[in-house]
């Protein structure tokens, strides 16, 4: 753990038994459920970075994380990976991410009711609002025809923006006091996609 004051633990713990869901923090050993088992838009969007590799990106971002959880819902097959990191470069932000099992999208379209979704959604809600009270703003890019992310994204709180001097073929998602700022910057769409961003 990077943060000497660390107060989102506590506080994801607390939403993890609010929801019934299954919690623990990941690890390395967690990867080979991703690496078999990953969901084919999130490998889209880890593929869509500076690195163009999907595996790559996911170890780092597992790898760098202050934090990072591997979660499961009650009546529900499969594991959500989540996690954020603070990025070195900019003041009070982190970049934030969520990955889930090709077993836990198809559990929630086969059996998820509507209460399923709306707990989820809610979580996530909760989560996001304590990443923004540690680091001040979170974001994560996403391509711009993953509409079906971006609109839950949406629904969760976040705000989603395009590069304003260019079509990059992506967006920003993200919340918090300084996201505007961060989303208008070149440099972080430079920084974090590489080439993509020209």
């Amino acid at each position: 753990m990077n943060i000497a004051c660390d107060t989102v633990a506590p506080g994801i713990r607390m939403i993890a038994e609010t929801y019934g869901a299954e919690l623990r923090d990941a690890s390395a050993r967690d990867l080979p459920l991703f690496l078999v088992g990953i969901d084919p838009s999130d490998k889209i969007e880890l593929n869509a970075t500076w690195r163009q590799n999907w595996e790559q990106e996911l170890y780092a971002s597992l790898i760098h994380s202050d934090h990072a959880y591997l979660a499961q819902l009650p009546g529900h097959e499969g594991h959500v990976l989540f996690g954020a990191y603070a990025d070195r470069e900019l003041a009070q932000a982190a970049q934030v991410w969520m990955l889930r099992t090709r077993s836990f999208t198809a559990s929630m379209r086969a059996h998820g009711t509507t209460s399923d979704c709306l707990r989820l959604q809610s979580a996530v809600v909760g989560v996001l609002r304590l990443f923004v009270r540690q680091y001040g703003t979170v974001f994560n890019f996403f391509p711009a025809s993953q509409t079906r992310t971006i609109r839950w994204l949406r629904l969760c709180g976040m705000n989603a923006i395009g590069r304003s001097d260019r079509d990059t073929g992506f967006v920003v998602c993200g919340a918090g006091a300084g996201f505007a700022k961060l989303a208008a910057n070149p440099l972080v769409w430079n920084d974090y996609l590489g080439d993509l961003a020209q």
